[in-house]
C-alpha cells in the first residue's frame, strides 16, 4: 500500500492506488477469505464535510472493532492475526443518474456516505475451499455468513450516527473501481481512506 499522505494526487497516481487495492482484493480472495462490498449510510451528521468524513471513519472503525471481537477470540494475539477481519474503504458521493430517485441522499449529508470492502475468514462450519485459520488451527467464531450476521445483530452495530450497513458478497476484485470511484475522481483525499 502507498503511504503517501498529501491532499492532492494526480489521476495517474490515484488510478495506480486503486489498481493496487484491486490486486490486494484478488490476493485475499485467492487466500480463501470471503469478501463483501459494504455500504454505510449515515443519519444527518453535525458540521461540514470534513467533520462528516471524520465521524464516518470513526463509526466504520467502531463497527470493524465490534465485528473483530465476534470473529476472533483474542484479536491482539499473534496466533489469531490471520482470522482478523480486513477492511479498506473511503467516503463516496452519489452518482446522479436520476435525481428524483436519489433525492434522500441529496438531503442527508449532501449525499456523502462510506463504501468499503471487507474480508473475513470462512464461517466456522463452512466446508470446502481453502481453510483460513490461526497458527494453532483455530477458525473464525462466526457461525453464519457476514450478511446474515449483520442482519441478525443489526441493532448492536448501528448507532446514533450510523443508519444502515448494506453488504453484497464479492465475486471478483473489480469492485474497487466502484467502491473507490470518488477517490479515483479526485473528490475525496487519500487521507480519507480507511485501512483496518
Amino acid at each position: 500500500m502507498i503511504s503517501q499522505s498529501c491532499s492532492y494526487l494526480p489521476y495517474s497516481k490515484r488510478t495506480e492506488i486503486v489498481d493496487g487495492y484491486s490486486q490486494w482484493v484478488r490476493q485475499q480472495l485467492d487466500d480463501g477469505y470471503i469478501g463483501y462490498y459494504a455500504n454505510f449510510m449515515f443519519n444527518q451528521l453535525p458540521g461540514g464535510r470534513r467533520v462528516h468524513v471524520e465521524i464516518m471513519k470513526k463509526e466504520v472503525a467502531a463497527v470493524h472493532g465490534k465485528l473483530t471481537l465476534r470473529v476472533v477470540r483474542k484479536p491482539n494475539s499473534k496466533e489469531w492475526q490471520p482470522l482478523r477481519p480486513r477492511f479498506i474503504g473511503c467516503p463516496d458521493l452519489p452518482v446522479w443518474k436520476n435525481r428524483r430517485r436519489n433525492l434522500p441522499l441529496d438531503i442527508v449529508n449532501d449525499g456523502l456516505h462510506f463504501n468499503g470492502i471487507w474480508f473475513v475468514p470462512p464461517k466456522r462450519r463452512e466446508l470446502g475451499g481453502k481453510c483460513v485459520q490461526g497458527a494453532d488451527g483455530r477458525r473464525s467464531r462466526l457461525t453464519t455468513g457476514l450478511i446474515k450476521h449483520f442482519k441478525d445483530l443489526e441493532s448492536s452495530y448501528r448507532s446514533r450516527s450510523l443508519g444502515s450497513i448494506h453488504l453484497v458478497r464479492l465475486k471478483d476484485e473489480d469492485v474497487c473501481d466502484y467502491a473507490f470511484k470518488a477517490f479515483k475522481a479526485g473528490k475525496v483525499h487519500y487521507d480519507d481512506m480507511l485501512v483496518l
